[in-house]
């Protein structure tokens, strides 16, 4: 051990920087103090131990005085505080932790076992006069009173907490202030009237949403609130949007003035029916009513906007039903259905026509038709900054150019068009039917056609009139290969199917479904070829000819035209013309060399007019093995490739 001395300064940089040297660690200055003894000396003392003593008292060894006699005889040795002053230090720190940790040790000891510390009572002191009974009956008394305080102070303060919770259930002018800080009230003349229109939003509805508040009388424990409203006849019972798209009109025409009432209602709007009954708390009342003056809002919106919308077909607004024209064939109907809180459960002919008129609800389009009132609603509270300081909010920013830039008619007529609820609606329900119809054709045509594959991948985000889809064409077992792998990328819109090939190509196409289903198969019958030709020049066949629109031969019945590819074997003797149709199917034929009796004259002498291919006959598809199209003609073309072909041309 040795003691922690400061860095010794090694070197000073010009700029002041000192570099300090590390101090040696105990087996460094241990080995420096050995290096520093000559062992030679010694050895010659220990040998000459028949000498005197007093001549082994002279041996010197260099910088370190040593008894060389110490080393033979222990006790002649010299005490630690003699030979080795250096080390007082660090004994005395030494001997102070061992004092501390002798100390900690009996603390511990003394505190852990009971049998070293005993508490004892101090003896009385005998000259202390005794005190007198009247002092503890006074010091007794006084802390009985100090006690009883304390109890009565929480008795006084649990009472009025008591107090309070009792006051609040009762008290009318503390419920009415509760409500005023959710609903509008006013105070006309000894009345308190209440407004739930939507009116403070911008809203130009005139249904009146007028209630009137008193006080409860008969408070019960099922009901405690203290507040009673009243409110009209007129906002009574609920009511809720059933949103269906239809295929046949007729049904629609027999009820189309008749307003839909239904005794069994579904369980949102038995909840809200439930919810203005007289047993129900006022803040639920008070949210049925205003959610039935919502959608009555929101229909006479809807009813407004369809006698103003300009359509190929014009829509339909009788009494509580909406009918709008989708597609030809296709309608889509809005009702708005109004349950009454008195009416009875009803018989099992009313709970047949509940489920009649519920059946089919889109719970899409009736979630957008109140997500767009309540933007409208939104957008006339919340208008984005800065706010014109000499104009209407109303105002579209880019209307205050029209002057200085000279806008025409058309372009006014584009700035103030804006679309409305109905059109927005019925533009979701075309993409949610055409959507719907494109992935039933292309699960249909993926169980139809097995080969080539056909995996369709459906873009996880969409806009609500918008939908992409990619199509990928496989060949089975040959997915390696870049040939046998076509893609298609489909954005379904309202309308129409816009089809992005793989070669930048883009096709329109309409709603109806046969279009898409020719495209389709059309894109089957070019991939198959694609894939012969990546297979050809895969197994070293020369492609020929590739031709995507033939236009000889027999045509196909309905639309798109036939594909078609000739191939020739590395060493020229076999042929083959293989022709894919998206109805007529795949036809393939040979042609092989050299021809059938062939005879040498005088004017072809020339074996080589041997190789020449003679007339293609049609190969038996069927008998050729392999489970699709690709693997069969990967066998037939290796077949082929052989100079001792066993396959005969007339037997093919």
């Amino acid at each position: 051990m040795e003691v922690c001395d400061e860095f010794m300064v090694q070197e000073i940089y010009p700029d002041g920087t000192e570099i300090y040297k590390q101090p040696l660690t105990m087996s460094e200055n241990f080995a420096r103090i050995i290096n520093r003894i000559d062992f030679e000396k010694l050895s010659v003392a220990l040998n000459d131990q028949g000498g005197s003593i007093a001549e082994n008292e002279n041996i010197e060894v260099p910088e370190i005085p040593i008894n060389v006699a110490s080393f033979i005889n222990p006790t002649q040795r010299t005490p630690l505080s003699g030979t080795s002053a250096q080390f007082d230090s660090i004994k005395a720190k030494i001997m102070q932790a061992l004092t501390n940790v002798s100390v900690m040790h009996d603390v511990i000891k003394v505190g852990k076992e009971q049998e070293y510390l005993v508490i004892d009572r101090v003896a009385k002191d005998v000259n202390k006069s005794e005190e007198k009974p009247i002092t503890v009956l006074v010091a007794k008394k006084k802390g009985l009173l100090q006690a009883a305080a304390i109890i009565s102070t929480a008795f006084e303060r649990l009472q009025a907490e008591q107090n309070q919770v009792s006051r609040t259930r009762v008290d009318f002018h503390a419920e009415l202030l509760a409500m005023r800080q959710s609903w509008r009230l006013r105070k006309k003349g000894s009345t308190i009237l209440g407004d739930l229109s939507y009116r403070s939003a911008g809203s130009m509805f005139a249904q009146p949403g007028t209630f009137e508040v008193v006080r409860n009388e008969n408070q019960t424990p099922q009901n405690p609130s203290a507040l009673r409203i009243i409110i009209p006849k007129s906002l009574e019972g609920g009511n809720f949007f059933v949103v269906r798209t239809n295929k046949d009109s007729k049904s629609q025409f027999k009820t189309l003035f008749e307003p839909l009432k239904l005794h069994n209602p579904p369980p949102s709007a038995a909840a809200a029916s439930a919810a203005a009954s007289s047993d129900q708390p006022w803040q639920a009342k008070l949210e049925s009513i205003q959610n039935m003056l919502f959608n009555n809002e929101l229909f006479n919106r809807l009813a407004r906007e369809s006698v103003q919308l300009k359509l190929p077909i014009p829509t339909i607004a009788a009494g509580n039903q909406i009918i709008a024209s989708l597609f030809p064939g296709l309608q889509l109907s809005i009702n708005l259905c109004h349950t009454s809180s008195s009416s009875s459960s009803g018989s099992s002919g009313s709970a047949a026509s509940s489920f009649e008129a519920l059946s089919g609800n889109n719970a899409v389009l009736e979630h957008t038709l109140h997500q767009l009132l309540y933007k409208i609603h939104y957008r006339n509270l919340h208008h984005p900054l800065p706010h014109p300081a000499s104009a209407t909010l109303a105002t579209n920013s880019a209307r205050f150019f029209c002057g200085p830039r000279a806008y025409d008619r058309e372009m006014l007529t584009q700035l103030t068009h804006s679309e409305t609820i109905l059109e927005q609606v019925i533009q979701q329900g075309q993409h949610s039917m055409l959507r719907l119809r494109t992935m039933c054709l292309i699960d249909s045509l993926a169980i139809e056609v097995q080969d080539p594959l056909i995996v369709p991948c459906w873009n996880y985000l969409n806009s609500p009139t918008e939908t992409s889809v990619r199509i990928d064409l496989y060949s089975f077992n040959y997915e390696a290969l870049n040939g046998c792998r076509t893609s298609v990328m489909l954005h379904i819109g309202t309308r129409t199917v816009k089809a992005i090939l793989r070669d930048g190509r883009v096709m329109n196409l309409s709603f109806e479904s046969q279009e898409l289903r020719h495209f389709l198969l059309n894109l089957i019958a070019q991939h198959q070829l694609l894939a012969v030709q990546t297979l050809a020049k895969a197994t070293g066949w020369r492609v020929i000819s590739l031709t995507p629109n033939v236009g000889v031969g027999k045509q196909e019945p309905v639309c798109g035209t036939a594909t078609s590819i000739t191939i020739l074997s590395s060493n020229g003797s076999r042929m083959l013309s293989v022709k894919s149709g998206p109805h007529s199917g795949i036809k393939v034929k040979l042609s092989s060399a050299p021809q059938e009796f062939f005879f040498q004259t005088e004017l072809v002498n020339n074996p080589q007019w041997e190789q020449l291919n003679g007339p293609f006959k049609t190969v038996d598809w069927p008998r050729i093995p392999g489970k699709t199209f690709v693997n069969k003609m990967e066998y037939l073309m290796a077949c082929l490739s052989c100079p001792s072909s066993s396959v005969a041309p007339n037997r093919v």
